[in-house]
């Protein structure tokens, strides 16, 4: 398994929502099933995920994962890391964000 990208940053201003995409992709040949998926790190109570499991990926396929970050009204950075585990496979992706009083991209 491979995120892509397997890296994402959330650079956004203070009480702000923004929403990024990645893809998981199984890259070998077999089907895998119930793929948990995670957030850890101090990154964790400010970024959600559209889902947080995927009953079957089939192999050589790819699946949208939607990742919705929310602000408070501190200025922050802060990291962590999405996982995927299946089967006893994994895949990792960073994720770090920074939260900046009127910020404008």
């Amino acid at each position: 398994m491979r995120f892509d990208p397997g890296f994402l940053n959330f650079t956004m201003a203070t009480n702000t929502s923004q929403t990024k995409v990645l893809y998981l992709y199984n890259l070998g040949n077999t089907d895998l099933r119930n793929i948990e998926l995670s957030i850890s790190g101090e990154i964790a109570p400010y970024v959600n995920l559209s889902q947080d499991k995927i009953n079957k990926l089939e192999g050589g396929s790819s699946v949208r994962i939607d990742l919705f970050a929310i602000s408070d009204e501190d200025e922050r950075s802060l990291e962590g890391q999405l996982r995927a585990d299946a089967d006893g496979f994994y895949a990792y992706s960073a994720l770090s964000t920074n939260f900046i009083k009127d910020f404008v991209p």
